[in-house]
């Protein structure tokens, strides 16, 4: 059951869960260089430091966007798989209903002709 729908779709949202977090320590460290450097660096220094950390972050953004977009075009498709798995449990039934049926209807003509053999052995015996 390791790579159950049900497992894959956990491990999906896992993985954005994870993105989030990660999105919320960057925009913790961004700001805190931004403090440390208020502090530390004249202003132009800030501005280029401000600028490459938001090129950096900026960066980021864009892969985990990209992440993001391959997590929900999975989990789309785990949706897919999943109804599929269900449309085919539900015919599994439906053709496990129809077996129990002939093997039912089965039996019945099987001991009907067995009754009409004995039927017709005994007629013929006396």
């Amino acid at each position: 059951m390791e790579n159950s729908p049900e497992n894959a779709l956990r491990t999906g949202l896992d993985a954005l869960d994870a993105v989030t977090e990660r999105i919320s320590i960057v925009n913790q460290i961004v700001d805190s260089m931004r403090e440390l450097h208020q502090i530390d660096q004249p202003q132009k220094n800030q501005e280029i430091s401000e600028e490459y950390y938001l090129f950096e972050l900026n960066k980021w953004i864009t892969i985990s966007a990209h992440q993001s977009t391959e997590l929900e075009m999975k989990n789309e498709l785990l949706l897919v798989t999943q109804k599929k798995y269900l449309e085919s449990l539900k015919k599994l039934k439906f053709l496990q209903t129809e077996v129990e049926a002939v093997n039912e209807k089965y039996k019945y003509y099987k001991e009907q002709a067995e009754q009409l053999k004995r039927t017709r052995n005994i007629s013929v015996g006396n």
